[in-house]
């Protein structure tokens, strides 16, 4: 019976020991149909993302997977309880939003699909992270749809 407790213990031990490990990043907004229309609104398309964690995440490597298509470069670190914009055009985020934590840019033959899609964030080594599907129906309101 002792032995079996021990076992059960070691095996959850090792459980919490994973999930802790885990990197602790969020999807927080989609700004998927900025006001506007053609290149110039699809340029201010951003994904943030949210460090849950006290502790600072060396974020190179993750990437947007599904969506649109942006791997964060070398030794970018998301500091505890911060938020990272990833986006189609870093200046043009700084410049329209006042947004100073973003990395970027995604190609600009690619754009979120203002009618609504699944964004995935993944690690480094292609695991998922954090997954979101939105849409554009329901009960929203409409000035979130295209007009910022």
């Amino acid at each position: 019976m002792h032995l079996s407790i021990v076992r059960w213990l070691a095996a959850l031990s090792v459980i919490v020991l994973s999930v802790s490990s885990a990197p602790a990043l969020v999807i927080t907004e989609i700004h998927y149909h900025p006001e506007g229309s053609g290149e110039s609104s699809r340029r201010l398309e951003f994904v943030e993302i949210y460090n849950e964690d006290a502790d600072p995440r060396d974020v190179t490597g993750f990437a947007l997977t599904n969506g649109v298509s942006f791997s964060v470069g070398f030794r970018t670190i998301l500091e505890g309880h911060s938020y990272l914009v990833l986006c189609a055009d870093v200046d043009l985020i700084q410049l329209v939003y006042g947004i100073s934590n973003a990395v970027g840019n995604w190609p600009s033959t690619q754009s979120l699909d203002n009618g609504g899609e699944r964004v995935t964030l993944s690690g480094p080594g292609g695991e998922l992270i954090s997954t979101v599907a939105f849409n554009d129906r329901g009960r929203w309101n409409a000035g979130a749809d295209g007009t910022g």
